[in-house]
């Protein structure tokens, strides 16, 4: 939304940055911006978001609800996708590509809400969660050179046990 905004030069007003004028010249322009912006935010909304800034005088106080809502999901958002992070395991039917793959998902999720995963808590979801069949691998993984212990590198080797050639 706000690339639309910043392409139609709606962007201060939206922010709540250009107030109504005071001069009677300038008041007709302020209107005809303040409804296509308010035009713009209720035709980006599903239906049913509509109830929560109908009663708005003003695409500033639109945006600014609108935001509150959406930044009070996002906390519980966080929270939700920490806990399906930290809470994830190995099913028993998956591969390890498979595994890496949905600890992948989960930490660009968090990521996009603003949470980045730093690749040593991805290695230790990784390892933490393999079946004890894997143990073995741990083990060695542990005693690597510590300047080698990337995701990256983790993945590679995994993926080559996996198939075998390890």
């Amino acid at each position: 939304m706000e690339i639309i905004f910043a392409a139609e030069g709606l962007t201060d007003l939206v922010n709540g940055k250009t107030n109504f004028p005071a001069q009677v010249s300038e008041q007709k322009a302020w209107n005809e911006d303040n409804a296509k912006a308010m035009l713009l935010i209720s035709t980006s909304m599903e239906f049913s978001q509509l109830q929560t800034v109908v009663a708005c005088k003003k695409a500033a106080e639109m945006w600014d609800r609108l935001k509150t809502i959406h930044e009070q999901r996002s906390s519980v958002n966080k929270i939700t996708l920490k806990q399906q992070f930290f809470s994830y395991k190995m099913s028993s039917t998956d591969s390890i590509s498979q595994h890496i793959s949905k600890i992948e998902s989960l930490a660009q999720a968090l990521s996009d809400v603003g949470e980045p995963v730093s690749d040593v808590d991805k290695i230790a979801k990784v390892l933490g969660s393999l079946p004890p069949k894997n143990g073995a691998f741990v083990t060695v993984w542990d005693s690597y050179d510590e300047n080698k212990q990337t995701f990256q590198n983790l993945t590679s080797r995994l993926l080559k046990e996996e198939l075998g050639f390890v």
